[in-house]
């Protein structure tokens, strides 16, 4: 009886460790984050935020101007000697950003080309770090953008449409919107089309039309509110209770007059997860056989 309990108690740990978010293994105290590019069809500044993820730290914004009809791979060279030289502007003298890692993406998505930024700290002594980043695609027409880390932290990811209205005429064409959310590496995406070329489209629009295709993918994998509840611009994949490796957001408009920002947020779990975890095990274990299901 007494070995039963024992088992009971350490395989439902174990099963809440995996559902709730166990720390990172030692060792696996870095991050990375790749940016994916695709072909930039009109001029224009694309912008990449970093900020430290106590959000008090540090913080740095490179600007990057990106050419007419500009090709994903020389976009992601120039955005790579940016960051490489906006670092070592700001922190000179700093091992951590001396220590930084760029390389291209190996095998990246047909019509993308990735950068992926590696060895970025969690934190820094007792301070976090982990670089959250934030990607404003600048009105260049890129149909798809990407930002992913393959880091085992929990992320919530974001994607804005920024702008006060879309021109929903592409040189005659109507403009497309793209969103997209990705999990282990996997794409879930949708695009939306502008139904009329004489009718602008708001932010929350367009929102509310990618969150009515996207969410039957993707609602019994994570929770993504419908903007239109808030009148919000901004679709918001909030991030598992455990760490999902492989987790970013895919973005993009090839409207004229549009911007389009995608973000990752590192979420430090929550204390009172860990509180509820120690009360269900304690149910568990005075119980005996009763078994126990978590949503």
């Amino acid at each position: 009886m007494m070995m039963y309990a024992c088992r009971l108690l350490f395989g439902s740990l174990a099963l809440l460790l995996l559902l709730l978010g166990a720390p990172p293994p030692a060792g696996a105290q870095t991050k990375d984050l790749t940016f994916r590019f695709s072909d930039a069809k009109a001029a224009g500044t694309f912008k990449i935020r970093f900020v430290s993820q106590n959000f008090a730290t540090f913080g740095i914004l490179v600007e990057v101007p990106i050419d007419a009809n500009m090709a994903a791979a020389d976009k992601r060279d120039k955005v790579m000697k940016a960051i490489k030289d906006a670092f070592a502007k700001e922190l000179p003298n700093d091992d951590v950003a001396k220590a930084f890692t760029y390389k291209n993406e190996t095998d990246p998505p047909k019509g993308n080309e990735g950068l992926v930024m590696g060895n970025i700290p969690l934190s820094i002594g007792n301070t976090l770090f982990g670089l959250n980043a934030q990607v404003n695609s600048g009105k260049t027409k890129e149909k798809v953008d990407g930002l992913i880390t393959s880091s085992l932290d929990r992320e919530r990811g974001l994607i804005q449409f920024a702008s006060a209205s879309y021109d929903p005429d592409d040189a005659g064409n109507p403009a497309l919107f793209h969103a997209g959310l990705i999990l282990n590496g996997i794409i879930f995406s949708v695009d939306f089309t502008a139904p009329s070329l004489g009718a602008s489209l708001t932010g929350p629009d367009v929102a509310h039309r990618l969150w009515e295709d996207l969410h039957p993918l993707i609602g019994a994998l994570v929770n993504f509110p419908d903007p239109a509840l808030s009148s919000s611009d901004t679709l918001v994949f909030e991030p598992f209770t455990w760490p999902v490796s492989g987790f970013g957001v895919e973005f993009g408009t090839t409207s004229p007059s549009g911007e389009v920002i995608g973000s990752l947020q590192a979420v430090p779990a929550s204390p009172t997860v860990w509180l509820v975890a120690v009360g269900l095990l304690a149910l568990a274990a005075g119980r005996g056989r009763r078994s126990y299901a978590f949503a």
